[in-house]
């Protein structure tokens, strides 16, 4: 954290502009050590996400834990979420959790309209695929989905 601080005040960079992101696939040791970092960076206006929500350990409850800034949607959950009953009830209880704490959700991986229009219809305003364009060099880049 000393590092992210050091060149934010070096560089001259405005906090706002950063996020700061974890990906959940793997296994989180410490999640108080971990929600404490979120926490600090969120205090000096650096936002946190998780990402490849849905593919790792404990979702739900490392959502409610973290509380970060942006939760992105893993593309495994999200691939035929449309016909796919077990994975449109994982999905709605991330956005139920996300509401509850004004996470941001961004679904990744949409190949095809039914599953962009599933996300969009119980809530999730973000989405990222192939659907709306193969990716440039901007790691950003992202539709809304006009919630």
């Amino acid at each position: 954290m000393k590092s992210t601080f050091r060149a934010v005040k070096d560089y001259n960079v405005d906090p706002n502009d950063l996020v700061f992101e974890v990906v959940e696939t793997e296994k989180i040791e410490d999640i108080s050590h971990l929600k404490s970092i979120f926490s600090t960076y969120q205090a000096h206006g650096i936002k946190v996400a998780l990402d490849d929500l849905g593919s790792g350990y404990s979702t739900l409850e490392v959502l409610r834990e973290l509380k970060p800034n942006f939760a992105k949607i893993d593309r495994t959950l999200v691939d035929h979420c449309d016909s796919d009953k077990e994975k449109q009830e994982r999905i709605k209880a991330i956005v139920d959790i996300a509401g509850e704490h004004q996470i941001e959700l961004l679904a990744e991986g949409i190949e095809r309209a039914e599953e962009a229009e599933f996300c969009k219809q119980i809530g999730v305003p973000l989405a990222q695929g192939y659907y709306f364009g193969k990716p440039d060099a901007s790691p950003l880049q992202h539709d809304r989905l006009n919630v």
